[in-house]
């Protein structure tokens, strides 16, 4: 249950997925990434909000992201890189 009422990081996860897709087609990959969930719900939060599929192959929280969703990530979740320095 939340205990605000908006959260301060919503979308947060959603963008950190399309750089890690954009770096994945980079690097040759279609945009599919794979992960570990730090548990049960967040995996199944991934698999319901990104349509990741769990693997379980590595670990018990082992997630893929292909690359159908992987474009649909990208399509929602935009961002600007740049190398400038904080």
């Amino acid at each position: 249950k939340e205990i605000i009422d908006q959260p301060k990081y919503l979308g947060v996860g959603g963008h950190l997925f399309a750089i890690g897709i954009d770096k994945a087609i980079e690097y040759g990959y279609d945009g599919v990434v794979t992960g570990f969930a730090a548990d049960e719900e967040l995996l199944q939060h991934y698999c319901e909000v990104f349509g990741a599929y769990p693997l379980r192959a590595l670990h018990q929280f082992h997630f893929m992201i292909d690359e159908v969703n992987a474009q649909k990530i990208k399509e929602a979740y935009t961002y600007e890189w740049t190398d400038a320095k904080l």
